[in-house]
């Protein structure tokens, strides 16, 4: 049984002129709702209220990659059929497979890196193994626009959640202890006696208000702009001041600074698709974000720079300026193919990931090297052309598409930008922020096909 529903009009910008458009798409079935929407809705919930994810330890198992190995193994056999009709999406996903197989157990097996290290590291990769087979399983289900909104709520409510934590530290000088302590005992019960994934607490610059989970605030940022034009300018206003106001209490600098690149970005990637093809515009989405960004972190790693525009944190910047060091001198070492997944130096950060570093871009350079990274464009380059739109065509696009592709690229960018110097890229947060970015590019893709883009 099919039907065919027309666009929620929430998606489309205020400014543009109305486009009904119909696509047939398939009704959601039970075994959608049960292996699918169900475990998609709790791991949503999950990564953006939770963070580490450490709660689920006191189970003896992890929910979390449950939820994960259930929709990857229910989206992967529903999309078995559809990759005869897509050979790039079968190719980009049989050339991750070979990055898996090359860097997460090849390279670790020659330097001797243990394969335990090997696998943990490679969290991302291994989610990514499915992405396009999660994406077109959204598109032919047309769950997203319910899917958004939980994400959306549940984003507002991890930033009401920051600026709770802070304001009741204003009120009272232990509440904001006592609270922390009570989300521990749920989020870290595991982790009582040991480090914790909680940075709450007063630094030199402030009260900090930060955990694994804070960087979802950056999709935050990204659906107040998305969705502006579409509810009263006030209530717009405020849902993007109180976003904004969240990151600035988390006092991480890639996130407060991302607030204004995401504008920045967002309009120039909208004047770069007035006058570039799509496909020439997809080419510098990927092959920027994964390779540009890392040098001017890498200068921005210097503490006297870093004090020069006021921006310096005396501990944290030397840190960060030694793994500057000592992920270079190792990346020098093997500079092509690089040491292999879960691989680590000298200077280690984490007992319990040795692997896991805050310059986390350099840290990747460090483990695949040159070919990796240049492996990893051209897959993700692969995955961007899932849907059977001619990206390399001249007719122009539809302005309401191009903003949508504007405000993605800027996301993407902001992403890898605060992941540069924060080790949250490399695991299932990391997933989960990629996962969004490339979902909400696959269904814009899907709009523009339908609404007679050539194919």
């Amino acid at each position: 049984m099919t039907v065919i529903p027309s666009f929620d009009p929430r998606q489309k910008d205020s400014a543009e002129p109305t486009v009904e458009v119909r696509v047939e798409q398939r009704t959601s079935s039970v075994f959608d709702r049960l292996f699918f929407i169900f475990p998609g809705v709790l791991l949503i919930a999950d990564l953006a209220l939770t963070g580490s994810g450490q709660w689920s330890d006191v189970m003896g198992f992890s929910v979390r990659r449950l939820l994960l190995l259930l929709l990857a193994s229910y989206t992967t056999v529903m999309w078995a059929a559809f990759v005869f009709w897509a050979p790039r999406a079968l190719a980009g996903v049989l050339g991750m497979a070979l990055f898996l197989l090359t860097w997460s157990v090849g390279f670790p097996l020659l330097y001797d890196v243990p394969l335990t290290n090997a696998l943990n590291d490679s969290q991302l990769f291994l989610g990514l193994l499915f992405a396009p087979a999660f994406a077109q399983m959204i598109v032919r289900t047309g769950c997203w626009p319910s899917a958004l909104r939980l994400i959306e709520r549940s984003i507002w409510l991890l930033a009401l959640l920051h600026i709770a934590i802070y304001w009741v530290e204003k009120v009272s000088d232990s509440g904001a202890a006592v609270l922390v302590l009570a989300m521990r005992s749920v989020l870290e019960p595991s982790r009582a006696d040991v480090e914790t994934n909680f940075m709450i607490g007063h630094i030199p610059d402030g009260f900090r208000v930060f955990w694994g989970s804070s960087i979802f605030l950056l999709i935050g940022l990204y659906l107040a702009v998305r969705n502006f034009a579409q509810r009263r300018l006030f209530v717009s206003v405020v849902i993007l001041l109180t976003i904004s106001y969240a990151i600035q209490l988390t006092l991480t600098r890639a996130m407060v600074l991302a607030i204004p690149l995401f504008l920045v970005l967002t309009w120039l990637f909208d004047r770069l698709l007035t006058r570039l093809r799509m496909g020439t515009v997809l080419y510098l989405f990927v092959g920027i974000a994964l390779l540009a960004l890392t040098l001017p972190t890498m200068l921005l790693a210097d503490p006297t720079l870093l004090a020069a525009v006021g921006l310096g944190r005396e501990v944290s910047d030397d840190i960060r300026y030694e793994q500057v060091m000592a992920l270079t001198d190792a990346i020098m070492n093997k500079p092509w193919f690089g040491s292999g997944m879960g691989a680590y130096v000298d200077l280690i950060r984490s007992e319990e990931s040795p692997w896991m570093y805050e310059l986390s871009m350099l840290a990747l350079y460090m483990k695949v090297g040159l070919v990796g990274a240049a492996w990893l464009v051209v897959v993700f380059m692969l995955y961007g052309r899932v849907e059977q739109v001619n990206t390399h065509s001249h007719q122009p696009l539809p302005a309401s598409i191009r903003r949508a592709f504007s405000r993605i690229g800027a996301l993407l960018f902001c992403i890898v930008f605060a992941s540069n110097t924060n080790p949250y890229l490399f695991s299932m947060l990391g997933w989960g922020l990629l996962m969004f970015t490339y979902v909400e590019f696959c269904v814009t893709k899907h709009r523009w096909q339908v609404a007679g883009a050539p194919a």
